[in-house]
């Protein structure tokens, strides 16, 4: 079944972003604002137009992304690191099975983040007296495809190097390169508008999930091509991690 053992927990990401972020629904001030501009504001702290974000609200943006990673750290990497026997004996090609589990972890990794953003644009429609549109609907479909290349680009980078580090460690390197990244960005934000600086932003992780929402809709599109580069890359990786492991042998070459 696709709903089994703990990650049917995914859908407490539900009642928890409403605990978290309760003045999405709950007071009755409303905004004479569009619904897309209402969302990215509480997502992410910016709307289109917007020069800086609100280093505060990005980051809080991210607390449903750290319960999937949570959730989803020993999706691959439980298998191998404690029934690896059991399971190598029962496939005939690991490639194909580290593909059958990514794309497992993708739909996990969807799924979350379609919980998350549903809440955000929830609030957001309640919020606003005017109607939703077209832009507005495409704001929150370009906002949910980003974050789900991100949740499973670092959910699938936990999983990868715990088969060398173990789930905690794996978890510490990545959410270390996030803490970084994110830093970059705000870092960047305030250096002069060069060829330079805005060629480091298109290149650092974070922003490219956090500050697309403050330019344009090609920056938002390079963003989706990013992530999609990416996790392909990390995909090929993880075939090659994979193929190569074997029982009770961590230290493979990655």
């Amino acid at each position: 079944m696709f709903f089994r053992r703990k990650y049917k927990y995914i859908f407490l990401i539900l009642p928890m972003v409403i605990i978290y972020r309760p003045f999405l629904f709950f007071g009755n001030q409303y905004m004479d604002e569009n619904v897309g501009s209402i969302f990215l504001s509480n997502m992410f702290g910016g709307s289109y137009g917007m020069d800086k974000i609100k280093i505060t609200m990005s980051v809080l943006s991210l607390f449903s992304v750290i319960i999937i990673n949570i959730l989803l750290s020993e999706y691959i990497s439980e298998d191998l690191l404690k029934n690896g026997e059991y399971v190598l004996s029962r496939v005939n090609n690991k490639k194909k099975w580290y593909l059958r589990k990514g794309f497992g972890l993708l739909g996990y990794s969807f799924l979350g983040v379609l919980l998350t953003i549903t809440i955000y644009a929830a609030g957001a429609i309640l919020k606003s007296n005017k109607s939703i549109g077209t832009s507005d609907v495409n704001v929150i479909l370009q906002a949910m495809i980003i974050l789900s290349l991100f949740a499973f680009f670092s959910s699938n980078l936990i999983n990868l190097l715990a088969l060398k580090f173990g789930v905690s460690i794996g978890f510490l390197i990545v959410y270390s390169i996030i803490i970084t990244s994110e830093i970059l960005t705000y870092v960047f934000q305030k250096q002069p508008d060069t060829v330079v600086f805005r060629a480091l932003q298109r290149i650092n992780i974070m922003s490219n999930v956090t500050i697309g929402w403050n330019f344009s809709n090609k920056y938002l599109w390079w963003s989706i091509a990013y992530f999609l580069i990416l996790n392909i890359i990390t995909m090929m990786a993880g075939i090659n991690i994979v193929s190569k492991y074997e029982v009770g042998i961590k230290n493979i070459e990655l």
